[in-house]
């Protein structure tokens, strides 16, 4: 498996370290959340210091997804302050890019982001993926993408923000916003799996689950298939969401299972993860 299930690590138990794979940003610091050896895709963190800056153009060879926790960035004319989006192909033209205060960036590599001087080769940058600068902030909360309600099983208990859709895959990236006091029906909840991946950051507020109590930082990288759930939130919470391998459909077993707002932390980590994992409470940030 090129990444193998990490369910979940709160990221403040992960080490800075100096520069980012690859080699494009030697200037920065990062923690790598989970990496694909094979194809050199990842979720990372990346931490740009006070006067940060690129004054060539450049581009990179990997999609770049991203959304700022703290901080700003500018590139190649745009400003990025807390919780902007942007989904940035492979070839986009960097034409300088700067952090005046310094920024924590979570970011999204397709592949190993190896950078470039000048224009990209004819056919790498695909306009119709770029997703150029959203504050999600400013946008409503809403239904799916395709217009539908949320899952009815939710009970009305969420909402969520389409930050993208790709249009060759139905690969999805949204927020999801659970209600405070939101808990399953009964205190028995259904359990849930899915066809495809889903990868999770919470961004704020606490949501318990059958492996702990996620709080702001925590991440989680699920293959298909997993069972998992059900989920509740005392405080509400903020999560930033994608899938891999098409849209989110979530698949509910016929029976219920106990659902509690303490659960014990039992993350199911690979062996590099596993002398690190820690659950951090309270949590005063996100990264």
């Amino acid at each position: 498996m090129a990444r193998p299930q990490i369910e979940f690590i709160q990221s403040q138990a992960i080490r800075w370290h100096k520069g980012l794979y690859g080699g494009a940003r030697p200037d920065v610091h990062s923690k790598i959340l989970s990496l694909d050896r094979i194809s050199g895709a990842s979720s990372v963190l990346i931490k740009y210091p006070a006067g940060w800056k690129r004054t060539a153009r450049e581009h990179l060879l990997a999609d770049e997804e991203f959304f700022v926790l703290d901080g700003s960035v500018r590139i190649a004319g745009i400003d990025y302050g807390p919780h902007c989006y942007a989904n940035l192909p492979a070839g986009y033209p960097r034409l300088r890019a700067s952090s005046r205060a310094g920024a924590i960036v979570l970011t999204f590599f397709s592949a190993t982001p190896v950078a470039r001087r000048g224009k990209a080769e004819a056919g790498l940058y695909q306009e119709n993926l770029l997703v150029e600068r959203l504050d999600s902030m400013e946008m409503p909360w809403g239904v799916m993408p395709d217009g539908s309600d949320l899952d009815p099983e939710l009970g009305g208990r969420g909402a969520l923000k389409t930050l993208r859709q790709d249009p060759r895959n139905g690969d999805w990236t949204f927020l999801y916003g659970a209600m405070p006091q939101s808990h399953p029906d009964g205190w028995a909840g259904k359990v849930e799996t899915h066809t495809v991946v889903e990868e999770m950051y919470m961004l704020a507020g606490e949501m318990a689950g059958n492996v702990g109590i996620m709080r702001p930082g925590a991440y989680f990288w699920r293959p298909p298939g997993i069972l998992h759930g059900p989920y509740g939130s005392a405080t509400g919470s903020l999560g930033f969401f994608r899938t891999q391998g098409g849209p989110l459909v979530n698949e509910w077993t016929d029976y219920e299972v106990t659902f509690t707002y303490s659960p014990a932390y039992r993350p199911v980590l690979p062996k590099a993860l596993r002398k690190t994992a820690r659950e951090v409470r309270p949590a005063t940030s996100c990264y």
